[in-house]
């Protein structure tokens, strides 16, 4: 009997983006429960609800390809999250260093009145 497969996108920290195979070993109408095994012999499982399809740091999905595009638009997400952070902390960064300006500006002031 040939079982239904899933495939879980690692979402999140260590290794995002890999692309795990799980079994479906269970199918309810809310709910699949999926296992895998890994080379040493132990076995994970997870109940993934249908209506999120997310587990801890997993999002699954129905193919590989979908898994591909998944992979692809979360990662698409990320850059562009990750430049609006950096266009943020550049501008944050620019006031900082006006502030640093206008105090070593008036450090010098008092440091030519003690001399």
């Amino acid at each position: 009997m040939e079982f239904e497969k899933l495939y879980a996108v690692t979402i999140r920290y260590y290794d995002i983006g890999a692309i795990t195979e799980y079994t479906v070993i269970k199918d309810t109408p809310k709910m699949y429960t999926v296992q895998k095994t890994d080379s040493h012999g132990w076995k994970t499982e997870y109940a993934v609800k249908k209506s999120s399809m997310e587990v801890y740091d997993y999002h699954f999905c129905k193919s590989y390809a979908e898994a591909l595009e998944y992979k692809i638009a979360m990662l698409e997400s990320r850059i562009e999250s990750n430049e609006r952070s950096i266009a943020e902390m550049t501008a944050k960064n620019a006031s900082y260093r006006a502030i640093i300006d206008k105090t070593d500006a008036e450090l010098r002031q008092l440091y030519k009145g003690v001399k």
